[in-house]
């Protein structure tokens, strides 16, 4: 019973060294209300007695802050959102710390922390301004690539194999961010897209997006930075001859001004 009354401290939360100590101090988030009957419930109904476990229950307030109660030692436990909690214990610093001598590898932490109900995982891809690129599969191995390289790898369920996206046809996708859903077993992938992300030469595999001038500026950028061959833009580094160029498509715009100003 005491460890399944501590599981439940857990899992809501709670954080706090209690497992061995029989005297209990619980600090609340909050004045008492409705949410927090089932502590009550549960010390009326003698059940933290039948777990050996003398709870005392400390209601909360506007004036009070649990992290700073059970940093105090007013309290063993308490009822806060996690990282709270875990940072009033000073483990942020363990963290830091474990980082820091490679006892801690956030990479495999990230890959614990999935939902691995299947070995794949659905990885939806999008770019920079949100626009999705690609539905493609993660595993495990997929993951440490992508991490270890910066760009993103893939499982293909065709070729049973790693994939890592661009590496024939130069159009890699460099990871920006990730991130999972709330069941922790579909990935959101943020990417700075090169070049195309569809294989039939669409931009995205929901076909390309309506213009604007986000995107312009980003396929104009792309061009500038990685100069692939036969790109007219990828020329126009040179002042003189961008200048040109703007003064010969003013040229052509400014007639078609003219005549649309005038009823033609």
């Amino acid at each position: 019973m005491k460890k399944l009354l501590m599981g439940s401290v857990a899992a809501l939360g709670l954080a706090g060294p209690a497992l061995a100590a029989d005297d209990v101090t619980l600090q609340l988030k909050w004045v008492t209300q409705a949410q927090f009957a089932g502590y009550y419930v549960a010390l009326e109904k003698g059940f933290y007695e039948e777990a050996d476990l003398n709870v005392t229950i400390k209601p909360g307030g506007p004036d009070i802050a649990p992290t700073q109660v059970i940093a105090g030692g007013g309290a063993d436990v308490t009822v806060e959102w996690m990282p709270a909690a875990l940072a009033a214990r000073d483990v942020d610093v363990q963290v830091g710390m474990a980082l820091y001598t490679g006892a801690l590898d956030l990479t495999e932490a990230f890959i614990a922390g999935l939902n691995w109900k299947h070995d794949l995982l659905p990885t939806i891809v999008q770019d920079e301004a949100g626009d999705v690129l690609m539905l493609a599969y993660s595993n495990r191995d997929s993951l440490r690539a992508t991490f270890a390289q910066g760009e993103m790898v893939y499982f293909s369920r065709s070729r049973q194999q790693l994939w890592h996206k661009g590496a024939t046809s130069g159009h890699r996708q460099r990871l920006l961010r990730m991130r999972v859903d709330c069941d922790r077993d579909t990935i959101l992938a943020t990417v700075a897209q090169q070049g195309v992300a569809c294989h039939t030469g669409q931009y995205s595999c929901f076909g390309d997006p309506p213009f604007s001038f986000d995107a312009l500026y980003r396929v104009v950028d792309e061009r500038l930075t990685h100069a692939p061959a036969g790109s007219y833009t990828a020329t126009l580094r040179d002042e003189a001859q961008l200048a040109a160029k703007l003064m010969e498509e003013a040229q052509e715009v400014a007639p078609g001004l003219a005549r649309a100003g005038h009823g033609d």
